[in-house]
């Protein structure tokens, strides 16, 4: 078997054991924001509050400029305690 032979094979049994098994949905995001508070980013790719908390330092050195940075949740659409008063949840 040469090695495109071998990559393929492993293609597939890996679409064959990940068949009916949906990857779980990310539900947590990093908003930061500008520190004048009139520009925000989200990161949306963590699956709990605790992996979304230890992430931060990591994005904010991702996204120099923006601080402070905190966690919100994903849910139903839209995303819950944001800072942003466009996504911000339940609106006022």
């Amino acid at each position: 078997m040469n090695q495109s032979q071998l990559l393929l094979a492993l293609c597939l049994l890996s679409a064959t054991a990940l068949r009916g098994h949906p990857m779980p949905e990310a539900n947590w995001a990093v908003e930061y924001s500008s520190a004048d508070g009139k520009y925000f980013g989200r990161d949306l790719a963590f699956l709990t509050k605790a992996e979304c908390e230890a992430a931060i330092p990591r994005v904010l050195k991702e996204q120099p400029g923006y601080e402070p940075a905190h966690c919100i949740e994903f849910k139903d659409g839209h995303f819950l305690g944001s800072w942003d008063p466009q996504e911000a949840w339940p609106k006022k």
